[in-house]
């Protein structure tokens, strides 16, 4: 089974509710306990209580104490520490309580004297924090036995998949390392997947505050951006802002164009208004992306479009025995047959999109680029190579 569809049951919107509310109850605290608790102590809540741990130990929070537990005690499954040591953490396996017990801890961060005994165990056990902790109901089942859990301070319910479906198939370690290191993300379509890391693109907030920019009448954006006109000046005349600050473009070239643009309007008496439209942009990702103008759901919400694409293995990663593709596609209105946008993800976008940036500028229409012979053998030749439409309407 594919962990796309393993994780499609998850409450997107819930789970980020609930991570919420867990960090603000934490952070209102001095002192902390908390208790991961599934059906048998067995996999999920051992993971959490091993993560959570490490993570406490590496961000130096010495104010919290971290237990796990389940509605009854069983064992805790030896692939558990399998996948630990896989990423690096030492496993020491004794026994004690009558079964298989460990001691599993990343050596950079802690060691074995002062790490916690790990066994499978009622939620309330002796070795657990008794009364006034944090009780993290980590199974479905364990969240619906236990409405109450005496003692917690606090319930709350982060649900995770159980590995223990995998156990025995040959997708076992995969399926246990990504609930041990995963991230489940949830896209804007609602699908959702494990990754390593996430980067959280959130976007900027202008560095504003404490200027006295309200004393004096300047008019600001929400996000403390200014606002200015098309020649960068602010509510009061004689204020100007150029660059992020106001939020129109958030690019150092930007910025620069509207410093040239500025100087010339207030020094040299040459009012210039810099055009903000149709500016290309790369993300240095590996590959890279380059884009311009409008993207299809932009292009088609104002009429019918042409949309051409291509999808290929680069020469280069052919005779390396690579599978990285790469991805073009132009967005052509219909009726002028102007071409409206331009993306690409592959290795040297950004200097590929530099070049088609003056063309669409220009008004270049699909003719225009159908018109131009290509330079073989490159990636950039596809561009102007594409000669009928992956889709239309």
């Amino acid at each position: 089974m594919e962990l796309e569809q393993l994780f499609s049951d998850l409450p997107k919107v819930e789970r980020k509710e609930n991570l919420d509310g867990i960090a603000k109850h934490l952070s209102e605290e001095t002192s902390i306990a908390v208790n991961f608790i599934c059906t048998h102590n067995s996999r999920r809540s051992h993971l959490c209580e091993i993560m959570f741990r490490s993570a406490c130990t590496f961000y130096q929070l010495e104010n919290v104490a971290t237990y796990s537990g389940g509605t009854e005690g069983t064992a805790l499954y030896p692939v558990v520490a399998e996948s630990c040591a896989r990423h690096g953490f030492t496993t020491n396996d004794v026994e004690a309580h009558g079964q298989r017990a460990w001691k599993i801890f990343h050596p950079t961060l802690e060691d074995e004297k002062n790490t916690p005994l790990l066994f499978s165990k009622e939620y309330h056990h002796a070795n657990n924090a008794q009364e006034g902790y944090h009780a993290i109901m980590v199974c479905d089942s364990a969240n619906e036995a236990c409405p109450v859990v005496f003692g917690a301070k606090q319930r709350h319910s982060l649900l995770f998949v159980d590995p223990k479906h995998s156990d025995g198939s040959s997708e076992q370690a995969d399926v246990y390392d990504s609930t041990l290191r995963g991230l489940l993300v949830a896209d804007s379509n609602g699908e959702t997947a494990m990754f390593d890391q996430v980067m959280f693109a959130t976007g900027r907030r202008a560095n504003s505050e404490a200027l006295g920019l309200e004393t004096l009448g300047v008019r600001q954006k929400p996000n403390g951006a200014i606002e200015v006109d098309a020649y960068s000046q602010s509510s009061v005349p004689s204020i100007y802002a150029i660059g992020d600050v106001t939020d129109r473009v958030n690019l150092t070239p930007v910025a620069i164009r509207e410093a040239m643009a500025f100087t010339s309007t207030v020094f040299q008496g040459q009012p210039v208004a810099v055009d903000h439209d149709l500016i290309a942009t790369a993300v240095f990702t590996q590959p890279e992306l380059g884009t311009i103008g409008q993207s299809e759901a932009e292009a088609r919400a104002k009429g019918p479009v042409d949309i051409y694409t291509t999808q290929f293995k680069p020469m280069r990663q052919g005779f390396a025995q690579e599978d990285e593709k790469t991805f073009m596609k132009l967005v052509v209105d219909q009726a002028s047959q102007k071409v409206l946008g331009c993306h690409i993800i592959a290795p040297g976008a950004g200097e590929m999109i530099q070049m088609v940036a003056i063309a669409i500028k220009m008004g270049a229409t699909k003719a225009d680029f159908d018109q131009a012979v290509a330079v073989h053998p490159t990636l950039a030749e596809e561009l102007v190579t594409m000669r009928h439409p992956s889709r239309s309407g």
